[in-house]
């Protein structure tokens, strides 16, 4: 019996590999090439593996079924020769790019985790520690907002705090609710219609998630403290160098 499956295969092989290799390299061709639009579109890690397969079904072809090797097969060869060092090349620096993007993080609590009671309306209700890294160059100052998209009445502001300057890599816990605060800071007015911070206070229900994002600005804002959400954006229209955020969960 394996005799007779092994002498099958044979045959067909013997019989049919300009159809196998045609067959890989249609499959390989269109493969390749949306693996280029992926990485393109910023989607590395799915670009490069539908890349990598797509060369490798027409190296399968052309290595073990095409014995005669026409022209088709030597321009895609060129072709994939060719775009392979530059898709290399832009995946590269974009990661490159990427690896120096802002960040922001709290000692308090990982990005995706529930924030202490402390820093909630279970507790004290005080800020959390925040510090940022790998602050992008021309940066003059920073603006950080924590809202909640998940509130019952649409998105709630917990905190507006801006003109952060330059230098600064750390928040502290337990900001004052000042409308001014250490190195010139300026606190604005959150949905609790109050200066400063206002920490977590969801219904009981499912977890809410409150994100903290941070704006890396070209300038100091000239504005006055008290600002809302919407017009410290204003403000900021056409000075974001870069954004970051850090998430974390609040449930009753």
């Amino acid at each position: 019996m394996a005799g007779k499956v092994k002498w099958f295969i044979n045959d067909f092989l013997t019989r049919h590999t300009s159809n196998v290799d045609r067959v890989l390299h249609i499959i390989g061709i269109p493969q390749a090439f949306f693996g280029i639009f992926q990485l393109l579109t910023g989607k590395w890690i799915w670009g490069f593996l539908n890349l990598f397969l797509g060369y490798l079904w027409q190296w399968i072809g052309h290595k073990y079924f095409d014995k005669n090797e026409v022209g088709e097969v030597i321009l895609i060869k060129k072709i994939i020769k060719k775009i392979f060092p530059l898709i290399l090349t832009v995946f590269l620096l974009l990661a490159g790019g990427d690896a120096m993007a802002l960040r922001i993080k709290s000692p308090a609590f990982n990005d995706g985790d529930m924030i202490p009671d402390k820093y909630t309306a279970k507790g004290r209700d005080i800020s959390p520690p925040l510090f940022w890294e790998d602050v992008p160059d021309g940066t003059a100052s920073f603006a950080i907002i924590c809202e909640d998209p998940d509130a019952p009445g649409g998105r709630w502001v917990h905190w507006v705090i801006y003109n952060i300057r330059k230098g600064i890599s750390r928040l502290s816990e337990g900001i004052p609710q000042y409308d001014e605060v250490e190195n010139g800071a300026k606190q604005g007015m959150n949905d609790f219609r109050r200066v400063g911070y206002g920490g977590p206070a969801a219904p009981p229900g499912p977890a809410h998630r409150y994100f903290f994002k941070m704006y890396a600005l070209d300038k100091v804002l000239e504005v006055e403290s008290g600002l809302t959400r919407d017009q410290l954006l204003k403000a900021m229209k056409g000075h974001i160098i870069q954004e970051a955020e850090v998430m974390g969960k609040f449930k009753r």
